[in-house]
């Protein structure tokens, strides 16, 4: 997990509302069907409300030939909160692993509108990486030090399993390899034609590095330490100090593994929450009904719904006619559909009896 620095945070997994996992579904679904030119983007599985990006550099700008990585964190009640928006590849006009200052972050939560998709917010991040304008999280880099960091871009992100995770199509591109689930944080090597040019050094990766992936590099140098050690009769010297499982014989090499998915159908993934919830729902019942002796009540089946038979003719209805002046008289007439009550003053209904007496 990278370490975003002061004021910025993670939401925990789960802890998403119910508007903010639909707005950001559909906005993954648009972003799917409708992708953006110089612009990838999808979500964590495992945890909504953490986006990754990888935005290509635009062309005749110094950044042509970047590809930089970066965090979008939205928040628990999105879309009516701003998200923190951070990069983490060097690029020489923002700072890494840094709350970012736009009109669409959290820096200025009075101009976000909450009709802005995720496509909107990475193309104004687009947009905004070409201009030269100061803002909170920029830097003042030269074009020179902007190109440079450009075409050391690459060779920087496949360092990351999280990049290679999240992207493994460019990391097919760049080096050859598809990457693995669980593979270590070594940088696969880069192919020639995608190689920093010579004299151009690539960032150090323990100023920029990610909590995974810094967190396991004591252990990979030892493991380094051991295979650079490694003797002609397949016995390995172990480093100062290692334990007793480097004198060990090396494990039998895994098969390799499959291509990890992109991402899981989110709506796939919802439909498997809610049948997963219902027989949760029927083990309960049938515990429950075990334990009071009762047998379970089956769900009762769908009922198909009729359409009603239309009505062809209204029987008639018998009324007497009582006129002014003169003996009842008994008269069929048809039946009149019922009007609903309208409220009147006293001079309307005056009127309405006045000309009804006329009528008659």
């Amino acid at each position: 997990m990278l370490n975003l620095g002061p004021g910025v945070a993670v939401p925990p997994a789960g802890s998403a509302s119910a508007t903010a996992i639909r707005r950001l579904q559909k906005d993954f679904a648009k972003l799917m069907q409708d992708p953006v030119d110089g612009i990838k983007a999808l979500p964590n599985e495992e945890n909504i409300l953490e986006w990754h990006y990888c935005l290509r550099g635009s062309p005749d700008t110094p950044f042509q030939g970047g590809f930089y990585w970066g965090k979008v964190i939205f928040k628990e009640n999105f879309p009516w909160s701003p998200p923190a928006i951070t990069m983490i590849t060097p690029n020489g006009r923002f700072a890494t692993n840094t709350r970012l200052c736009l009109s669409i972050s959290d820096y200025h939560p009075e101009s976000w509108n909450p009709g802005w998709t995720v496509s909107a917010i990475l193309i104004g991040l687009h947009s905004f990486m070409n201009e030269n304008q100061p803002a909170a999280g920029s830097v003042a880099g030269t074009p020179q030090e902007q190109r440079n960091l450009a075409a050391a871009s690459k060779e920087f992100n496949v360092k990351y399993r999280e990049f290679r995770h999240f992207f493994p199509q460019y990391v097919q591109e760049w080096t050859g390899v598809i990457p693995s689930p669980d593979e270590p944080n070594v940088a696969p090597k880069m192919l020639p034609e995608h190689a920093t040019p010579t004299g151009i050094p690539v960032p150090d990766m323990a100023h920029h590095s990610s909590r995974a992936a810094y967190a396991n590099r004591g252990g990979f140098d030892d493991m380094m330490n051991v295979l650079r050690g490694a003797g002609a009769a397949g016995q390995r010297r172990p480093p100062p100090g290692a334990p007793a499982m480097y004198y060990a014989a090396p494990p039998p090499a895994a098969p390799a593994a499959m291509p990890p998915a992109l991402y899981h159908d989110l709506a796939a993934l919802a439909a498997q929450q809610r049948q997963q919830a219902q027989q949760n729902a029927q083990a309960v019942q049938q515990a429950a009904a075990a334990v009071m002796g009762v047998a379970p009540v089956a769900a009762a089946p769908a009922v198909p719904v009729i359409a009603a038979a239309p009505v062809h003719a209204v029987a008639p209805q018998q009324r007497t006619l009582r006129p002014r002046g003169g003996a009842a008289v008994a008269a069929v007439v048809p039946a009149q559909p019922q009007q609903p009550e309208v409220p009147v003053g006293r001079q309307t209904r005056r009127a309405t009896r006045r000309n009804q007496d006329a009528a008659q």
